[in-house]
């Protein structure tokens, strides 16, 4: 599996950012946080250099009220500590190159291809979309040898990686 590097585009705290909300606060460092579509709660401690916004200070809707734009891109702003769910995130799950090495297309949440390639679409539909495993890492490894064979470079990233 190749390790995902982030590029810090903020993208993924974009994506799942509105189902996460500051329930209580404990200073001005530390809150607990949910995410709105399980329940789930986590302690949360901001980074050095950050502190939570004021209680009336209005947070951006439809980010995480802990992404906050820095030098070189965007920045979690407790990143140390972020909660399993941002963890475990995963904005690409699969990056396809063509021979020269040129990405021409990529695959994210679990089975949505992204390209305007005709060729590699054309090899999507035909041999990748009809694969019926359920189990993602066991469907990645299967779509990852079908486009390596078709003579795409394939870099798969199984989630796992703290980085």
């Amino acid at each position: 599996m190749a390790v995902f590097v982030c590029t810090r585009c903020g993208n993924c705290c974009r994506a799942i950012g509105p189902q996460i909300e500051i329930e209580r606060r404990l200073g001005a460092k530390d809150c607990y946080c949910r995410f709105r579509l399980t329940g789930e709660r986590s302690l949360v401690h901001l980074d050095p250099g950050f502190s939570l916004p004021d209680e009336d200070e209005p947070i951006e809707s439809g980010i995480c009220p802990f992404l906050a734009d820095g030098e070189g891109g965007a920045l979690c702003t407790v990143y140390t500590t972020r909660p399993r769910w941002c963890r475990e995130y995963q904005c690409i799950a699969m990056q396809i190159a063509n021979q020269q090495g040129e990405r021409i297309g990529k695959v994210s949440g679990r089975r949505s291809l992204s390209t305007i390639n005709p060729e590699l679409l054309a090899c999507w539909e035909q041999q990748i979309r009809p694969l019926t495993s359920q189990d993602d890492g066991t469907w990645r490894q299967q779509a990852g040898t079908i486009l390596r064979r078709a003579g795409y470079q394939v870099k798969i990233y199984d989630g796992t990686d703290d980085a």
